[in-house]
């Protein structure tokens, strides 16, 4: 039979698996016949930092070196007598970085909290379930960028949405397009030509600069036709991360190679740059970075700036600890692949230490309670991987330490998953709270109710060993895992306070003011994408499913060969008609604005039982139960960025199951 066991130790071998089961070694060599090595980067323990966001610097320019057309100036010293030495210089330079990168003071993430709080009711202006929000109606009579309305523009970008059905058959279209076009564009085989191989005295082409490398930069890469553009993608992060089942990572259901893809896979005519934009400067059009440099053993940190035409902002937002003391400093996050690494490993000593015979049962208890706080999507999913974890693979490995697991669920406000409507939030806590049936005779010591959903239930504070609640409640605890809201990084909040425009509307919250082309407002050439993104007139979700919608209608944008500079975005001279443009709901050659297209919510809630909410012209419909569970799983699977991601990650769940 296939191998069950979720190892929380370190890096799944498998060829290890190909010992224990045939069909797994068959299934493994074909994936790795399919999928060549030479294709794919993915993250190694420890090497990989995930952050894309601005710390403050103080150089000078040291000249400038130009290679292609897009501009470079070098600033810094080259490694010297005091740069940082050792094993692991490389890496405390990045967390350095990526510190300074990511923090912000208490009181910037109690008033710039980007998702749906776990802190706070839920404000009607933002996200309510899968329901379409309500437009805004006024028209301002200057666009973003400075251009003047007048009556006939005011008029036509005041033309209505197009209703559920026509965007469904409007997306269908967009990818019979796209399909016409890759088969027309000849594959060039570059890898970053623009950047490094253009020819010496060619005319200059329009320079694209992308900040970050998630779901919004990573679904503009791969759709973009980067032949006709110098295209540069600068992000800390070599690699897309498929977000939604970090979870599963997190407790071995999947390896965390298995989703991931290569940025420099995704799009081989776009150059990467590891680096972490530091500052971003309308005026000028120039982002400054910081990268790590290492010559031996020994490491410093260079600063370089980067000219733009166009800017793609997808920095997407980090970690809000709504500046609760003790949390930064003991708690664990996940939101990037070194977060599940680090907790996947702390589940393993965490069982490890409690099988030492020379604690006390009260310590042991205390060790293998499992806190988490939030229970939006993140902290449901990763509650209901413990759940499996814990009725898997503790009761055969750990049977003796059953009696003393607790799994706690902390949410603030006075439900769970605010996104579903309030009969799939019961049924979420009914199955986070129910023991599996499976197994009994080794569950027998496993208590009832060891997992807990603890509703209206906020943090105070929080220690190494102890959580305090604001009603007074004090929780010992093992591990904790902080999964209660997003708030914006440093490099927007600073841009925002740069730039008038971006103080416009306070509903924003600490994200970036944008028409409905995503255009910044204030910032000429800079089109904002995800979590870092504020539409007045069209708020939406801060999700992954938004922002890859967002940077898959921007690509469009570009291979059509559209001006972003006019109020609305027009066909340039010249641009070849579209194949099927005659059958589109276009406005002729002018651009439609971004519309989302809402495909549903999903949730995992463990024992093979999952949550599915869909939205089909105005009608939800809910979906619970093993149903549920196939719709989650084949949603996921199909979902993966690549063949190769498809097939690891069948293969994983697959010797997990």
């Amino acid at each position: 039979g296939h191998s069950r066991d979720r190892e929380v130790f370190g890096a799944w071998n498998s060829m290890a698996t190909c010992a224990h089961s045939k069909p797994a070694c068959i299934f493994f060599l074909l994936t790795a016949t399919m999928c060549p090595s030479t294709a794919f980067m993915g993250p190694a323990a420890g090497t990989f930092n995930t952050h894309t966001a601005r710390l403050r610097t103080s150089s000078h320019a040291r000249g400038v070196l130009r290679s292609g057309s897009v501009s470079i100036s070098m600033v810094g010293e080259r490694p010297g007598p005091d740069a940082i030495k050792g094993k692991t210089a490389s890496d405390k330079l990045q967390e350095q970085i990526d510190s300074d990168a990511t923090d912000i003071s208490a009181e910037q993430a109690n008033k710039f909290d980007i998702g749906v709080s776990q802190f706070q009711k839920v404000p009607s202006a933002t996200w309510t379930g899968t329901s379409t929000l309500e437009r805004r109606v006024d028209t301002p009579l200057i666009g973003v960028w400075g251009q003047t309305w007048d009556s006939e523009m005011a008029a036509k970008v005041r033309q209505g949405a197009l209703s559920w059905p026509q965007l469904v058959l409007d997306r269908a279209l967009d990818l019979v397009e796209d399909s016409f076009q890759k088969r027309n564009t000849p594959p060039s085989g570059r890898q970053g030509s623009g950047y490094y191989f253009n020819k010496l005295g060619a005319p200059q082409r329009h320079r694209i600069v992308v900040i970050g490398s998630g779901w919004g930069s990573h679904a503009f890469v791969k759709s973009l036709d980067a032949t006709n553009y110098d295209v540069t993608l600068v992000s800390p992060r070599n690699y897309f991360l498929f977000t939604p089942m970090l979870a599963g990572a997190a407790t071995g259901t999947v390896e965390l190679r298995s989703i991931t893809e290569s940025i420099r896979a995704a799009n081989p005519d776009v150059n990467y740059l590891e680096a972490t934009v530091t500052e971003v400067v309308p005026g000028t059009k120039t982002i400054s970075c910081q990268s790590v440099v290492c010559q031996g053993a020994e490491c410093s940190i260079d600063d370089f700036d980067l000219e733009y035409d166009s800017l793609v902002y997808g920095v997407g937002a980090g970690v809000n600890t709504f500046g609760i003391k003790g949390v930064k400093d003991h708690c664990f996050f996940l939101k990037q692949v070194n977060d599940a690494a680090r907790l996947r490993e702390a589940i393993g000593n965490t069982f490890e230490r409690a099988n030492l015979p020379d604690m006390s049962d009260e310590e042991r208890l205390r060790t293998l309670t499992f806190v988490v706080v939030g229970a939006g999507p993140t902290g449901v999913e990763l509650t209901a991987e413990l759940k499996d974890f814990v009725e898997e693979d503790a009761a055969r490995f750990y049977p003796h330490l059953l009696p003393f697991i607790r799994i706690k669920v902390l949410e603030a406000s006075d439900r769970v998953l605010m996104q579903f409507e309030e009969g799939l939030q019961g049924k979420a806590v009914k199955d986070l709270e129910k023991r599996s049936s499976r197994a009994e005779g080794l569950l027998s010591s496993l208590p009832d109710d060891y997992v807990t959903v603890m509703l209206k239930s906020s943090v105070k504070e929080v220690s190494a060993t102890d959580m305090t609640l604001n009603d007074g409640t004090v929780i010992p605890y093992g591990i904790a895992v902080w999964a209660a809201g997003i708030g914006p990084l440093p490099l927007t909040l600073d841009l925002i306070k740069n730039v008038p425009e971006q103080n416009a509307d306070a509903k924003a919250r600490g994200r970036l003011l944008c028409d409905r082309w995503m255009r910044v407002a204030g910032c000429p050439g800079v089109i904002a994408l995800g979590d870092a993104s504020y539409v007045a007139d069209d708020p939406l979700p801060a999700t992954a499913q938004v922002a890859a919608q967002q940077g898959a209608y921007l690509a469009r944008i570009y291979n059509r060969q559209y001006d972003m500079m006019p109020l609305i975005p027009t066909k340039r001279l010249g641009a070849t008609a579209e194949t099927l443009g005659g059958v589109r709901f276009n406005q002729g050659v002018l651009a439609k604005p971004f519309q989302f297209l809402n495909l549903g919510i999903l949730a995992y809630t463990g024992n093979k039982n999952a949550l599915a909410q869909v939205e089909v012209s105005g009608s939800k419909f809910e979906i619970a139960g093993l149903v549920g569970w196939l719709s989650w799983r084949s949603v996921y699977l199909s979902k993966q960025v690549s063949k190769r991601n498809m097939a690891m990650v069948a293969f994983d769940t697959h010797t997990h199951t």
